[in-house]
């Protein structure tokens, strides 16, 4: 890794991580506004899973019934799950390896951050001797992993995995979709995924898997765990679920800024758009997704 890793590079009025742009790793803003939107995320994610210790939930902030002693988050972005994870459980070891070094909100003793490429293998995460993880975290990393990795790099979590551990693994499905039918290819929503696929999967700069999300069961089958469970959420864009409309108008400022965020770089330097063009293409596709008559839904 280059000791510049820190180094931040403005991309479009957007803000990245120089490293990870240079060598098309992760690009993905590392910006305030990236950070605000993962805040806004998170919360939405555990009221999705049913995670947290108020009444009705879970009790815990993972999906097995378990309460592991050592963790790991992969991709722990600005620390949202990590250090909630670290605070909640005091005497569980907890370990973040991403990319990019990121300011922490709140850094526990008991968390210890790491900087790596989860294109590489994770075989040096451990020191010998040092006992594998109960729980390993993994989510939203689809950005930055290479098409041709995601085998090895689920074969890499089972090798890190402690006898009787779990892996949890999500991912978006970024084809947004609609519960009443009006949402058609020539809506901009429905464009931002197809010019957002071609980009991703080009060769020359992309070669991500923008639907590696409906492959996770299979991938970990693949990998020999055993107990594979494996759901889809269906996660609505603004108020018009009954029941949802908290969650739902949440998540609509989380897509929003998604729509920005996941698409700025490859759009404009893949595709080869000016500002101009992509400023105003996501400005259309945002007005779609306040469009309640359109019912739009994203797939975790």
């Amino acid at each position: 890794m280059s000791i510049d890793e820190r180094a931040l590079v403005e991309v479009e009025e957007r803000v990245f991580q120089h490293y990870s742009v240079a060598h098309r790793i992760y690009c993905v803003p590392v910006d305030d506004d990236e950070e605000n939107r993962l805040d806004i995320q998170y919360p939405i994610m555990k009221t999705l899973f049913g995670w947290g210790f108020n009444e009705g939930q879970s009790g815990r902030l993972w999906f097995p019934p378990i309460t592991p002693r050592t963790v790991l988050d992969c991709g722990y972005g600005f620390g949202n799950w990590a250090i909630e994870v670290a605070q909640s459980y005091p005497t569980c070891q907890v370990r973040g390896v991403d990319i990019y070094p990121a300011d922490l909100a709140a850094e526990p003793t008991n968390l210890t951050l790491q900087v790596h490429n989860l294109n590489r293998s994770l075989d040096d995460i451990l020191e010998p001797g040092e006992p594998k993880f109960h729980l390993i975290n993994s989510s939203f990393v689809g950005p930055g992993i290479h098409r041709g990795r995601w085998p090895y790099y689920v074969h890499d979590l089972k090798k890190l995995t402690a006898r009787g551990g779990w892996v949890q693994m999500m991912e978006y499905s970024y084809f947004i979709q609609s519960d009443s039918g009006l949402l058609t290819p020539q809506h901009a929503l429905s464009q931002w995924y197809a010019y957002y696929y071609q980009a991703m999967t080009m060769a020359n700069g992309g070669d991500r898997d923008p639907a590696i999300g409906g492959q996770l069961r299979q991938l970990m089958t693949n990998a020999g765990f055993s107990n594979v469970q494996g759901q889809t959420y269906s996660l609505p864009i603004g108020g018009w679920r009954e029941g949802m409309e908290r969650i739902g108008r949440d998540n609509l400022d989380n897509i929003e800024e998604l729509l920005n965020s996941q698409a700025i770089w490859p759009f404009t330097q893949l595709l080869g758009w000016s500002k101009a063009t992509f400023d105003a293409f996501t400005a259309r596709a945002m007005v779609e997704a306040r469009d309640a008559t359109l019912k739009p839904y994203i797939r975790v």
